[in-house]
C-alpha cells in the first residue's frame, strides 16, 4: 500500500481548505510524523494546501471539488 501513496507524491488537486475557507490547490505530500524515542519519526502523508501550508491527513477532513 505504501507503494501506492508514494506514486501519488506530487499530484495535485482542487479542494476546499477549511482553514482558507475557499477553494485551494493542493499537493499530495509527504511529512515526518511523531518521533517515539530510540525509532525515526514515521512518514506521514496527506494533503497540503499550497497557499496555507495546512496538512490533512484524511481525504474526508478536505472536500474535493469537482
Amino acid at each position: 500500500m505504501t507503494d501506492a501513496v508514494e506514486e501519488k507524491l506530487g499530484e495535485m488537486a482542487s479542494l476546499y481548505c477549511p482553514v482558507c475557507e475557499e477553494e485551494r490547490t493542493f499537493e499530495w505530500a509527504a511529512w515526518s510524523g511523531v518521533e517515539f524515542f530510540g525509532y525515526p519519526p514515521e512518514q506521514e502523508y496527506g494533503w497540503k494546501c499550497s497557499a496555507c501550508g495546512s496538512k490533512f491527513r484524511e481525504p474526508s477532513s478536505v472536500n474535493q471539488i469537482s
